[in-house]
């Protein structure tokens, strides 16, 4: 969501990306909010605070533990955000 930042002024030097993955984990209703919420919190440790994620020789690292969201009723299922958010040299 956020603009890319260029802090080095070369043609082809990386620019800073800050970003939010948002996850949304889908629980059925009949299910109990709490298991939801602990579901999403099994998401969150996925991705701890400083978790560095490479492929090939871009690096992507998560800049703060996630944020958990409430649980939101809808009509079949329960809805909980795992919001994580990065920081990418690019």
């Amino acid at each position: 969501p956020n603009s890319p930042l260029r802090f080095l002024h070369g043609s082809t030097s990386p620019h800073e990306r800050l970003g939010i993955l948002q996850i949304m984990l889908m629980a059925p209703r009949n299910q109990n909010a709490a298991v939801s919420r602990e579901l999403a919190g099994r998401i969150a440790a996925h991705f701890p605070a400083d978790h560095r994620m490479t492929y090939d020789d871009v690096v992507v690292r998560v800049r703060s533990a996630p944020h958990v969201g409430e649980v939101i009723p809808s009509d079949a299922y329960a809805e909980v955000a795992v919001n994580v958010q990065y920081r990418c040299f690019a």
